[in-house]
């Protein structure tokens, strides 16, 4: 640091001085990116060190300067010139140079403060400096001391990257869609402004910004400009509408937009994050309330916008999808949904006594890039030619005629996803996308509508009315009241949203029924309030209950001595999914953020209250990461994390559970580890707990690639095998580890649009040989009336990890093997009388164990299933015991435990009426 009031020579001290600067330089190793921060010259050149530059001029002769070394600080602190100083001396300035610069600009009393702003140029620099090299140094620093500062709400222009720096310590780019490039940047202490209150930000800020290419069209100094600060610097008081930070304009065809960082859009939300159905009335509700915010943005964005000016500000958002509804965190852990984009399509200025301006396309100010990869299924942002999935059917017309009433439209195609997701999950949703773009009259384009060829109106969709059915009559068998409120919900929208421009109604009454439904909800999770809603049957209710008495129950009876355990669980936390170990040893429940463990010692014989043995938060890492994949054995816990800012792709927690003090299993000992791959779309642990394999989100130029990663369990960040995959890592439904040299993936199933034929892949690695074999499955006919897709699950055959025993469907066996030269016939054989949902590999050679339902009954029972000899021998099947409580739409997980007491199945569950349980079924 330089510091001393010592005489030294004006060399050593700037040269000391150039050191000093280039410490507090931001990326200063990036030659073409560092820079100064806002205040470092300042900070460097104190008075001190201007007093001793002063003094290392050297004056040796008489001069006329009338200054002393206390005036030399003073006028340099007093005229600005901090910044132009330390210029001078970052490019090594000689004696002459510093004199120069004291004689001219602090001396002189016509500085003139304009004339010497930075970032300057040449012509400027002649009325000082005489010397071209002198000059030529100075402008190829300059830009280092001259980052750009982003202004809230305001449009900053820089004409030239050659003459400023951009304030960003890192960038990360996130997508990439029609019009522009989102990326994740941080900015640096001080370089963001906030003229609301006039504060800079203490700290880096991170943020996410949009790049578009300013079309030709659209010059700086045009009208349509004024208009597009008017939009950007419009009022957005509304929650639900993403705040505008500032934009930049770079040059003349580069833009950026700054708005806050998201955790995800809720197209991630539903298919990556939180792939598993809300499991409680309480989350349902939460997230209906989300989308009735998602209502009220929507109907401020057409009719509370005003520009600074007082204008009120009419704004067609035209291209509403789940993509482009971002997802923030809230209050009370509230998540809130607000709408992006929305000035991307066609905005109107509305003058004082109602008249109204020229329609202006917002995207027609920008350059439409080359279209991107196609986005991962089942919710592509365009589908066939063009016609995006949740538009209008006026968005058809050669001359469109869109307007707030088409807004709406998609904010209903929106509403019946999220309801889709609400009872289905991902899975679901996937399946609801895949139903109408294979309908018949679809030709293959997934809309909520059907096009007439000829000159008749559109079709609403039987898809969209069918699974609207299926929902109703799910959430009627569980309580009536959800019923009701599914039903007055989605037939609103059949009836009200999914109808003519002309008839169809306004975003005020979309939120209010939305509202409705909430509150229906809410209701769902008070007993107290539930009673007292509840109606008496109606006289045909009755008679049919009387009907239904006289028929003996159709349920699995135990045999004698059977022992089935049932443990609840009474904390209220909102958990979205458990896990059991491969052993049967462990079960694990999980929230956004927080793992509860359970073990042998919480399922005591004499409570039936499962007490938690172990607990551990996110938040104690004071950051904004939510679990998203977590995988368990009786020796390890591997958790993946999603969210955050500037992490690396790969990002886990591993904990040793048999680790530390503690005899039972602990979270004490854990690691977490950092790599930059792609982030974790699912992950498996092999059953010894020495591999694990995750699949990433790839991408192999434009196009989404899964990619297989295979690491030790002990140092995940270190790769020992890797696979590509020629499938998006969305598409792979199923990872499986079932043993220590054995991997399977099941790619989501396909329908071919010509035969309507429905295909699933099943894929077997070796590790051991590093073989890759696969077999497909197809269905038998099309069954337009299915409401399940084809692939239900798998398990290997006992010791033949190349055999799988496969169900589809939910009622179809398949016994099948993935070697190429198999000489072993394939068996398939129909499942009579059950529906089955999951398989387990039993401890013999033709058995199995199975969870499952009788076809009438929504009852989960545990069933031993004898596997046929023969292609043409049916499924013996054995009822072993029932779950009470436990029905068909609930979320569980199972696993076969044997200890030497006895062998047993343990089942997880997340049920509904906000209950969670623990099951064990002694075998």
């Amino acid at each position: 640091m330089a510091t001393t009031d010592s005489p030294t020579s004006f060399d050593e001290l700037r040269n000391d001085l150039y050191l000093e600067l280039l410490q507090k330089f931001e990326r200063r190793k990036d030659d073409r990116h560092r820079f100064a921060p806002i205040g470092t010259s300042k900070e460097v050149l104190r008075p001190d060190v201007l007093r001793c530059l002063f003094r290392s001029l050297d004056w040796s002769y008489p001069t006329d300067t009338g200054l002393s070394e206390e005036d030399f600080s003073a006028t340099v602190n007093e005229r600005d010139l901090h910044d132009f100083l330390a210029i001078l001396i970052f490019s090594s300035c000689t004696v002459e140079d510093a004199r120069t610069f004291t004689t001219e600009l602090l001396v002189k009393d016509t500085f003139a403060s304009d004339t010497f702003s930075l970032p300057t140029e040449n012509r400027t620099l002649k009325l000082v400096f005489k010397e071209k090299v002198t000059r030529a140094k100075f402008l190829a620093h300059q830009a280092i001391f001259c980052p750009v500062v982003i202004h809230q709400g305001k449009e900053q222009r820089v004409v030239d990257l050659g003459r400023r720096r951009l304030p960003y310590l890192e960038e990360t780019r996130l997508a990439q869609g029609g019009y522009g490039t989102v990326y994740k940047v941080k900015i640096a202490r001080r370089h963001f402004y906030d003229h609301r209150n006039g504060t800079s930000n203490p700290g880096p800020l991170e943020v996410a910004r949009k790049d578009y290419v300013i079309s030709s069209q659209f010059p700086a100094a045009s009208k349509e400009h004024d208009v597009l600060e008017k939009i950007l610097a419009s009022d957005r008081s509304c929650e639900n509408i993403v705040d505008n930070f500032g934009s930049l304009a770079i040059g003349p065809d580069k833009y950026s937009l700054f708005m806050p960082l998201a955790i995800c859009d809720l197209s991630a939300y539903m298919m990556d994050y939180h792939p598993i159905k809300p499991s409680t009335t309480q989350e349902k509700a939460a997230i209906i309330l989300s989308a009735w915010g998602l209502a009220r943005g929507l109907e401020f964005l057409h009719q509370g916008m005003k520009t600074p000016q007082g204008e009120n500000l009419v704004c067609y958002h035209m291209d509403l999808k789940p993509s482009n509804i971002l997802i923030f965190q809230g209050e009370d852990d509230r998540k809130i949904w607000k709408i992006s984009d929305f000035g991307m399509a066609r905005v109107k200025l509305r003058k004082t006594g109602d008249r109204i301006e020229k329609e202006r396309d917002f995207n027609s100010w920008f350059v439409k890039r080359s279209k991107p990869g196609s986005e991962p299924t089942p919710t592509p942002t365009l589908a066939l030619h063009g016609e995006g999935t949740y538009l209008a059917p006026e968005s058809l017309a050669s001359i469109p005629s869109m307007k707030t009433g088409s807004d709406v439209w998609s904010l209903g195609c929106v509403i019946s996803v999220v309801f889709v997701y609400l009872e289905k999950g991902a899975e679901g949703v996937a399946r609801y996308s895949e139903a109408r773009s294979d309908h018949a009259k679809a030709d293959g384009v997934d809309r909520f509508f059907l096009r007439d060829k000829g000159f008749g109106p559109f079709q609403a969709h039987p898809v969209v009315k069918y699974w609207h059915k299926r929902l109703i009559l799910d959430g009627k068998q569980r309580e009536p009241e959800e019923g009701k409120a599914l039903k007055a919900m989605l037939h609103f929208l059949e009836n009200d949203v999914f109808r003519d421009q002309a008839k169809r109604c306004g975003v005020d009454r979309v939120a209010k029924r939305l509202l409705e439904t909430q509150e229906i909800y809410i209701m769902l999770g008070d007993p107290d309030k539930l009673k007292s809603r509840r109606e008496l049957p109606d006289q045909g209710s009755m008679i049919k209950q009387i009907l239904l008495s006289g028929l003996p129950p159709r349920r699995a009876i135990p045999e004698p001595g059977r022992y089935i355990g049932r443990w609840t669980l009474k904390t209220a936390n909102p958990f979205k999914n458990c896990e059991i170990s491969s052993d049967g040893s462990l079960v694990l429940f999980w929230t956004d953020t927080e793992l509860t463990l359970f073990t042998s010692v919480s399922l005591s014989t004499e409570d039936v209250e499962a007490k938690p043995q172990g607990q551990w938060s996110l938040e104690s890492e004071n950051s904004n990461w939510i679990w998203k994949n977590i995988r368990l054995t009786d020796r390890y816990l591997i958790a993946s994390t999603s969210g955050g800012t500037f992490q690396y792709g790969l990002k886990c927690y591993v904990f040793n559970l048999r680790g530390g003090r503690s005899v039972d299993a602990s979270f004490a000992r854990r690691k977490r580890f950092f790599s930059p791959l792609p982030e974790i779309a699912d992950l498996a642990i092999s059953p010894d707990s020495e591999v694990m394999a995750c699949i990433l989100h790839g991408k192999v130029g434009t196009e989404h690639r899964a990619l297989l990663y295979i690491a030790r369990v002990a140092t995940p960040d270190q790769c020992t095998q890797t696979e590509e995959l020629e499938w998006p890592a969305t598409d792979i439904v199923e990872l499986s580890f079932p043993t220590s040299d054995d991997i399977y993936l099941v790619v989501r199933p396909r329908v071919n649009i010509r035969s309507l034929e429905e295909t699933a892949t099943l894929i077997h690695i070796c590790l051991k040989s590093k073989r890759l074999e696969s077999v497909i499955i197809k269905s038998q006919g099309f069954d337009s009336g299915a409401n399940v897709g084809l692939f239900t699950t798998f398990a290997p055959l006992y010791r033949q990890p190349s055999r799988c025993a496969v169900v589809t469907k939910e009622k179809r066996l398949y016994i099948q093997s993935l070697e190429e030269e198999s000489h072993v016939p394939a068996i398939q054989a129909d499942i009579k009388q059950y529906r089955i949902l999951k398989l387990i590999t039993g401890w013999d050679k033709g058995e199995m164990f199975a969870i499952g339902r009788h076809v009438a009954s929504h009852n989960m029972i545990l069933l031993q299933v004898h596997l046929p000899v023969s292609g043409v021998s049916g499924v013996s099947i054995t009822e072993l015991a029932q779950f009470p409580g436990l029905s068909y739409s609930d979320q569980f997980t199972e696993a076969l435990g044997n200890i030497k007491w006895g062998k047993y199945i343990l089942l997880a569950a997340l049920m509904s009426a906000n209950q969670r349980a623990i099951y064990k079924v002694k075998i």
